[in-house]
């Protein structure tokens, strides 16, 4: 028998016997360098170590018996498993920690029912791009009719994912690094399927250690008509609106868009996804579509062209088109992704950011173009001064000084925090949050909304948080999506001690729901919920919490934020009238 197999024979023994300290003992001197790269061992132990040599190192996930020995060896190794409550929240996770790190996320789930509660949270991954494997297997091929076996393929498929899975035992590395690169260069999930084995049987696979090296690819500058016509509608464009997207975030293409603000004179707006990158900038006019400040709209209509960067102009963006009535567009994209799938501009170029903002610069200098002065028209500085104030709501009915509203206590949660990141999901409290609540940096603000969806908001909350440990993490939900499934990793919040404050934002029922019978003169009673004390169920897990019911409670609030040590839960419940859900 060849030398080797001994080795492996008696790691097989120890991995599956972690009652001994015989499985890090082997581990030890199988990585001693007089034998890597020569060695053999079983696919979980492969994949648990080429996990480390990719440089992952958090796995979100739930075990079960296709996972379990690759996050056993994966921890072995110095990597760090986060034990999620559920295959939907591990994979919410991985989405969280990938949209704040910038980084590929990781989680993992066992196949089956496992892999299929992951669905939902897929989709969201694939609609908002963010790069992330998961990472299951196939049933068992040993036993007929095992329960668990399902067409994983077709289900990830359906969602939008890419699927990776190795052609056989030899392929399994390099499957497992395909997938990574597929995830960063497409920047969407990738479901890696291991094949179907014997838990306990030894498959001899050699050992190769691989690193990976993801770059993002650049998109050359390549001068042509569709250049001469882009610079020709800015050259002569008399209210021109400077549009930020998610790619010039992602870019990091701030201040040559700003130089490019001031060359032409024009306010500045941004999508949802690049919310706050340039708060507080000359012509600042916030949010652009369905979510923007209602002092915005007049100075949105009065233009007459929008200058897109990194955006997709969805139909939120561009309040279902109305936005861009009248209007010439031109589009700059660094991602082909979402090119001419909503809008279909004047000009569209796919190309990086910073060389296309430089050239038009340049341009505009070599033809002596005078700026539009836009910015400094009335309705812009109408609208710049007015957003600089704190939002109210529309209804003066529920502007009273003592009747508690969501952008009230938004407001004190804001002023009592340092560095934040801000996670939200599908309600109507969400606008309160976005206008009230604000980041430095528009990669630490997760809508979590790509599919619409509630109940996900606190799984992006913890791979945020433990994305970047240094940053309080703001996860604000609605009653319904805490029911719904928020609830579930509460508890993994307080195991891993996470500086995390939840903001249950209860109103008794599905708001957005409830407004809509009230508008079409329907009875709303089918949306109330008698929702649970949620201030006593932060509690029953040993965390801090507080109910906010009332306008005197604020000064109480914003002492129990001071008073919080940042470690672990706390919970803040924020009761408002129904009819005021906004």
């Amino acid at each position: 028998m060849p030398g080797n197999w001994w080795h492996a024979t008696r790691f097989e023994h120890a991995i599956h016997c972690p009652g001994t300290a015989r499985a890090h003992e082997r581990i030890r001197y199988l990585n001693h360098p007089k034998f890597r790269g020569q060695y053999q061992m079983n696919v979980h132990d492969l994949v648990g170590k080429t996990l480390r040599d990719l440089g992952v190192d958090t796995v979100f996930g739930v075990m079960g018996e296709v996972n379990m020995y690759v996050m056993y060896r994966f921890v072995a190794e110095g990597g760090k498993y986060v034990k999620a409550a559920s295959e939907a929240g591990a994979t919410q996770m991985a989405l969280g920690y990938s949209s704040t790190s910038g980084r590929v996320g990781v989680a993992t789930t066992t196949c089956g029912p496992g892999f299929t509660n992951t669905m939902t949270s897929l989709i969201e991954g694939v609609r908002a791009h963010h790069p992330m494997v998961l990472l299951t297997g196939q049933g068992r091929d040993d036993l007929r009719g095992y329960m668990q076996s399902v067409d994983q393929r077709a289900f990830a498929i359906a969602a939008g994912a890419g699927f990776e899975s190795p052609d056989n035992m030899h392929d399994v590395q390099a499957s497992l690094v395909r997938a990574f690169q597929r995830a960063y260069s497409e920047k969407r999930p990738i479901v890696h399927e291991l094949p179907p084995y014997n838990l306990f049987a030894a498959a001899d696979i050699p050992y190769r250690q691989y690193t990976l090296k993801l770059q993002q690819t650049s998109i050359a500058l390549e001068p042509g008509e569709a250049w001469d016509q882009a610079i020709g509608i800015i050259a002569t464009a008399r209210r021109p609106i400077i549009l930020m997207g998610h790619g010039a975030v992602m870019e990091d293409a701030t201040q040559e868009l700003l130089a490019l603000a001031q060359r032409i004179d024009a306010p500045i707006m941004t999508t949802l996804r690049a919310k706050d990158h340039v708060h507080g900038a000359p012509g600042y006019l916030g949010l652009m579509g369905i979510s923007c400040r209602t002092e915005a709209i007049d100075a949105i209509l009065a233009s007459d062209c929008i200058i897109s960067f990194g955006a997709s102009l969805n139909t939120y963006t561009t309040g279902e088109g109305a936005y861009l009535n009248d209007k010439r567009i031109v589009c700059f994209n660094n991602m082909s992704l979402d090119v001419g799938k909503y809008v279909v501009p004047d000009v569209t170029l796919t190309v990086g950011l910073k060389s296309a903002i430089n050239y038009i610069i340049h341009w505009l200098d070599e033809a002596e173009v005078e700026g539009s002065g836009f910015a400094q028209e009335e309705v812009v500085i109408r609208a710049q001064d007015a957003i600089r104030l704190p939002r109210t709501l529309q209804n003066p009915e529920f502007n009273e000084p003592g009747f508690l509203t969501y952008d009230k206590a938004m407001q004190v949660i804001d002023e009592s925090l340092g560095a934040r990141i801000l996670v939200t999901e599908g309600g109507r409290y969400k606008y309160s949050a976005w206008h009230n609540i604000f980041v430095d940096d528009a990669r630490d603000f997760i809508p979590s909304l790509s599919y619409g969806c509630i109940g996900i908001g606190l799984g992006h909350g913890v791979g945020a948080a433990l994305a970047k440990p240094d940053s309080t993490v703001i996860i604000v939900v609605g009653d319904g999506g805490m029911m719904n499934a928020g609830m579930a990793e509460l508890q993994t919040i307080q195991n891993e001690q996470l500086n995390v404050i939840v903001v249950v934002c209860n109103d008794g029922a599905y708001g957005a729901e409830y407004h809509k019978f009230i508008e079409c003169g329907r009875d709303p009673d089918l949306t109330l919920m008698k929702q649970p004390n949620f201030s006593d169920i932060a509690t029953a897990l040993r965390a801090s919490s507080i109910k906010v019911e009332k306008v005197g409670d604020l000064p109480l609030l914003r002492q129990k934020m001071k008073d919080w040590q940042g470690k672990g839960l706390l919970l803040i419940e924020l009761v408002v009238d129904t009819r005021s859900s906004e």
